[in-house]
């Protein structure tokens, strides 16, 4: 993994990078075994086994403007405006796993598969962790669309172009990245990221997303006179960026 020193968010002594509050959020042996326990002993939810019902695009009928918003799952969004589109966090596999046999497993299949995706403009990721970053489901991705651009926080890069992904682009948090009218801005948040147990804040991440045209608090796209929409694609906040957004948050459609 690359060495990041030029960022004021990366500890080059640790090689880690670190929230700019600290980790008083991080959780030590004994907190994580405390919710392992809490989720065995929860009670049955019927739809973790038989879903629920799932919407398709013909459920939906035809558009009736040029701004909508699909939920295809999880944190797989799909943003449309005047022919514009942002996808965040493509989650199309089955599991959110290094394996295919075990580990979580989706029971409601993608509101929209690979093949029927419109032509996207960008992709955002917002951190490493198997339900945000599928490598198996981005290979389908540019199979599809190979010059398909993806903007990812700090130390991602290397992960997907060994996917085979050609147009990757690293921001640092504040940082913005234009693809063609669409700017997009990393922001920070209180999270975490790892794949493995030996990983852990080896990336950076940005968790949710937000701007002009489709905004996501953590990598936020900007795309001009487009409206402001916004997503968490994860649900941590930083007080001290609320001023940033101050005058954003009269006009925003939280999602």
């Amino acid at each position: 993994m690359p060495d990041y020193p030029s960022s004021p968010n990366y500890d080059a002594e640790k090689r880690v990078f670190v929230h700019p509050e600290g980790n008083r959020h991080d959780k030590d042996f004994g907190d994580v075994m405390g919710l392992m326990w809490k989720f065995m002993s929860r009670p049955t939810d019927p739809a973790q086994t038989s879903g629920f019902p799932l919407m398709t695009l013909a459920d939906n009928g035809a558009p009736t403007s040029d701004t909508h918003v699909t939920w295809i799952g999880h944190a797989t969004l799909l943003f449309e405006r005047r022919g514009r589109r942002v996808l965040t966090d493509p989650m199309f596999s089955e599991r959110a796993s290094p394996f295919t046999f075990t580990g979580p497993k989706r029971v409601v299949p993608p509101a929209i598969a690979i093949a029927d995706l419109p032509q996207i403009d960008a992709v955002i990721i917002s951190h490493s962790h198997y339900d945000h970053l599928d490598l198996p489901g981005i290979k389908k991705l540019i199979a599809k669309q190979p010059e398909l651009q993806f903007i990812v926080p700090l130390g991602l890069a290397p992960m997907l172009a060994d996917s085979g992904v050609r147009n990757v682009t690293e921001i640092d948090w504040w940082q913005t990245h234009q693809v063609d009218d669409i700017a997009i801005t990393s922001t920070p948040v209180v999270h975490w990221s790892s794949r493995s147990m030996f990983d852990r804040n080896k990336t950076q991440w940005a968790g949710s997303w937000s701007a002009s045209l489709m905004a996501i608090s953590s990598i936020l796209p900007v795309i001009p006179a487009m409206g402001q929409i916004s997503c968490g694609c994860e649900s941590g906040w930083v007080f001290r960026i609320l001023p940033r957004f101050r005058s954003a948050l009269m006009s925003r459609v939280t999602l």
